[in-house]
């Protein structure tokens, strides 16, 4: 798979984080930028009364490409798209 003159080949990448998203990783592995972060039932959650931008950062320090593959989607009202940096 070629993608933005990469060369990907999912069968040989290094999984580097897959913990399971609890209230301790989410407060030890990320940086809260905006919104108000939680887990509920595994799954990594987001509120944001005001409708407004907000970031998730990871705390680890990345020297090199990483692959990021994640399922994620919009609860209404949220008119907000899902970015990824």
């Amino acid at each position: 798979m070629d993608l933005i003159g990469k060369c990907i080949i999912p069968d040989k990448m290094e999984t580097i984080y897959s913990k399971p998203f609890t209230e301790t990783s989410l407060e030890e592995d990320f940086v809260v930028v905006g919104g108000e972060w939680s887990v509920e039932d595994g799954w990594l959650t987001r509120k944001n009364p005001g409708n407004l931008p907000a970031m998730l950062i990871s705390r680890a320090k990345y020297c090199e490409d990483v692959l990021l593959d994640f399922r994620a989607r919009t609860v209404l009202p949220s008119t907000h798209d899902i970015d990824v940096m």
